[in-house]
């Protein structure tokens, strides 16, 4: 294949490859088949075949390389390459002349006409060097510039241009004025041997010379292979807003997993570049998934642009905004339902908004990651001392960023109260008090277990709570037991027998049913002559104080007399609103004449008693029995009342279910619970 080497390069040069592209021509450039050198004004290139010809290139010319180029003659032998004298003299002519002032036009032109040749017919300005063999130092020559666009071939090889269109071979290159082009690169005088091959057209099947458009731009613009555009980068960021910003937000420094911030705004820069310096376009998108605000599912607007905005129920809960520099800024104004809940639980809730960065070609993606804390509710209960039936308190709850849940009252199901530093049971008019919370209403009842209500505590919203006492607190009440018992005595009996307790002024109060006289001796009390209990028969028992009021009875033992094998005995305990207290029944054993029938029978109840019934319900046997050998205790009230204090557990809810609990105490003083009695008694 046809090459050729760049020995120089003096001005502008370039090449035009074959797919038509361009490059500047350099020396020590190779020159492939096919290619086409094209020089400018006042530009010079030497190429050396490989054959080792020289070829000469003047300004404003085009020279494609191809096989004719590269078909160089056999070197000369001594003989051809020899100057001939006739060219010596010739060149002395033209010297003298020069030296004389004559113009050379004119007189070579009869030597011109002559037809003597320059190397072979129709010549070119490309030479071709076979042999040079004198100093050329100093000697200059210009070539006639060919016209912009021509393209020639060297020395008369097939494919250069017919002869015709060759310049007017009367015009001598000698004519010329001198040039500054180095002596080395300056072709001789002589055009090459007429034993060059004819200038010929390449053949026809030979691809067409593919000329530069007349449109292309100079050699000096930038190739144009320029480097493909490459996609912008951006890295991701995380940042944080906390709803402990927000109103009504408790600020903390506490938090699941950490408490970073408690603010609802944040700015920052996320880092994007272009490596081609291409101006840059950044957009947002929406974070995928669901997110709630108050209940309510939030919804997104301006995806796709710079401002992303998320509302719920019409109202802003989280604005993002980024500027095409990537500095962004995200701002909350409502809270989000975090899916975690519990006591102190501020977890975090992750939106990863989407960004995108485009230099108007290609785009690349990457991620805002917004952590929004949660906020949960605060309680700091104060006690409460009433003095009257109705009083006021505190709770100091603020519910934070997410506001309002919920507000509830708890406690274990008996009410416990301190009384005289004592933790007890509480009762009133002697029933068990039990805590239950009113969902309805929305308060905390403590009530007895028919349903009344002894005192409950309301709490609000706004964070305080009401307190209101409905009913006699029994411990309140300072009480003192006394024991009493009875063995036997003499005989006595009527329609009402009292026996009196010593060392009180209590006595213990025997009656019978249907008008029937009480009868009592050392065996035994019962009813009737036989001082027995027979079947049909009831006798009662009540401890009264000296004014003939009921005394609580906390306990009672007795020994069932003959109660006989077939015989049964039943006994009922009634508190003071004569609901039971308690009940037995006793089957009898033995035989009406043997001891071992006797049965001793306690009483011992949780609630106090005030009266008590004994019945035989027999089916069989006739010797009934009597109750003997009985003790037990009774409790005397002290105009003394004590106060009593309770504690209450609360617990405030966020709307997203977390929440906050403490405990106060209520004191019920004894004014308080004397006012109650007072009512109770009526007016004096």
């Amino acid at each position: 294949m046809a090459t050729a080497t760049v020995l120089s390069v003096t001005g502008n040069a370039f090449v035009v490859a074959t797919d038509g592209s361009t490059r500047p021509l350099q020396a020590n450039d190779v020159i492939q088949r096919g290619e086409t050198i094209r020089t400018e004004a006042g530009a010079r290139v030497e190429l050396l075949l490989e054959d080792g010809q020289v070829i000469g290139m003047a300004p404003d010319q085009v020279l494609r390389l191809d096989e004719t180029v590269a078909q160089g003659d056999a070197l000369p032998d001594a003989a051809e390459a020899a100057v001939q004298q006739s060219t010596v003299a010739e060149v002395n002519e033209i010297l003298q002349l020069l030296e004389e002032g004559a113009d050379l036009t004119e007189e070579l032109e009869a030597a011109a006409a002559g037809g003597g040749d320059g190397g072979g017919g129709g010549g070119t300005e490309f030479i071709r060097l076979l042999r040079v063999d004198e100093d050329t130092t100093g000697v200059e020559f210009e070539y006639a510039p060919l016209a912009q666009g021509e393209l020639v071939s060297v020395d008369g090889l097939p494919g250069d241009e017919p002869p015709a269109t060759e310049p007017p071979a009367t015009e001598p290159p000698v004519t010329e004025p001198p040039v500054t082009e180095p002596p080395v690169t300056e072709p001789p005088v002589t055009e090459p041997p007429v034993t060059e091959p004819p200038v010929t057209e390449p053949p026809a099947t030979e691809p067409p010379v593919t000329e530069p458009p007349v449109t292309e731009p100079p050699v000096t613009e930038p190739p144009v292979t320029e480097p493909p555009n490459r996609e912008p980068q951006a890295q991701p960021a995380t940042t944080s807003v906390s709803e402990e910003g927000l109103p009504g937000g408790n600020p903390d420094t506490t938090g699941v997993p950490t408490d970073t911030t408690n603010a609802k705004t944040v700015t920052g820069t996320l880092v994007i570049s272009d490596p081609d310096g291409d101006p840059l376009a950044v957009t947002l998108s929406a974070p995928e998934g669901e997110f709630y605000s108050g209940g309510v599912e939030i919804e997104w607007f301006g995806a796709g642009s710079g401002e992303l905005i998320g509302r719920a129920g019409g109202s802003d809960v989280i604005r993002v905004t980024i500027n095409n520099a990537g500095e962004y800024a995200v701002e909350l104004s409502g809270p989000l339902d975090h899916p975690v809940k519990g006591e102190g639980q501020e977890d975090i809730l992750s939106l990863v908004f989407g960004v995108t960065v485009s230099d108007g070609e290609l785009t690349t993606s990457t991620a805002l990651t917004v952590m929004v804390e949660d906020d949960s509710p605060i309680i700091d209960a104060n006690n409460i001392t009433l003095e009257g039936l109705l009083g006021f308190g505190e709770l100091d709850i603020s519910f934070g960023g997410d506001g309002f849940g919920g507000l509830a009252m708890t406690n274990s199901g008996t009410v416990f109260g301190t009384v005289n530093g004592e933790s007890v049971a509480l009762t009133s008019n002697d029933q068990a008090l039990s805590y239950r919370w009113d969902a309805d209403a929305g308060k905390l009842v403590a009530e007895t277990g028919d349903g009344s209500t002894v005192f409950y505590v309301l709490p609000n919203a706004e964070g305080g709570y009401q307190v209101e006492l409905l009913d006699i607190l029994d411990q309140a009440i300072t009480t003192t037991e006394t024991g009493f018992s009875w063995s036997g005595s003499s005989n006595g009996g009527g329609n009402v027998v009292k026996l009196p307790i010593n060392g009180s002024d209590a006595e213990m109060v025997f009656t019978a049913n249907d008008g029937n006289s009480v009868n009592y001796s050392t065996q035994g009390i019962g009813v009737g002559t036989g001082a027995k209990i027979d079947p049909g028969e009831t006798l009662v028992l009540e401890i009264q104080d000296a004014g003939g009021n009921p005394l609580p009875i906390s306990s009672f033992s007795f020994t069932a007399d003959h109660l006989d094998n077939g015989e049964a005995l039943r006994w009922t305990a009634y508190r003071a609103d004569g609901s039971v207290a308690g009940t037995s029944d006793v089957a009898g054993i033995g035989n009406g004449s043997n001891a071992n029938a006797d049965q001793l029978i306690s009483i011992n109840l949780t609630d106090n008693f005030v009266r008590i019934e004994f019945q035989d319900i027999s089916t069989g046997g006739s010797n009934g029995y009597r109750i003997e050998n009985f003790s037990g205790k009774f409790i005397e009230t002290s105009t003394e009342l004590a106060d009593v204090l309770v504690n209450v557990d609360v617990k405030a809810t966020d709307f997203d279910g977390d929440w906050a609990s403490d405990s106060f105490s209520i004191t019920f003083t004894n004014d308080a619970i004397g006012q109650l009695i007072d009512k109770a008694n009526g007016p004096e």
